[in-house]
């Protein structure tokens, strides 16, 4: 019986060991693949910053301008130049006679509905 036992452990042991490396080895493989795809976040992670410092520059550079187009709806102004020529062109974006539209024949019935949000009509 002592020599079955000695077997059993023997036999116990051999695929406990075995099982082990086959497990160190599937953990070697698993960490490799995790170190590729953290190397690749890495990558990603510094495209997405450089897009967001690249679009934070365009809204430093745009902001301006709308603040200034929406000063033109404001005061009846451009602030470019002289004329009543604001962001949607010619008369705050209407298409009037000078396109063959009088202003009560505009899309939207008339001029304010073009315009976006928070920038008034000059008139």
């Amino acid at each position: 019986m002592s020599t079955f036992r000695e077997s059993l452990l023997l036999k116990v042991s051999g695929l406990a060991e075995q099982l082990e490396e086959r497990l160190f080895h599937l953990y070697g493989i698993h960490n490799e693949l995790i170190q590729e795809r953290l190397q690749e976040l890495a990558e990603v992670m510094e495209r997405v910053g450089e897009a967001e410092a690249e679009l934070r520059q365009v809204c430093r550079t745009v902001e301006p301008k709308l603040r200034g187009w929406a000063d033109v709806g404001e005061k009846g102004g451009d602030p470019e130049g002289p004329g009543d020529v604001g962001p949607w062109g010619p008369h705050g974006g209407h298409q009037g006679p000078e396109h063959g539209l009088g202003q009560s024949q505009a899309p939207g019935g008339g001029r304010d509905s073009e315009q976006p949000k928070g920038v008034r009509s000059s008139t």
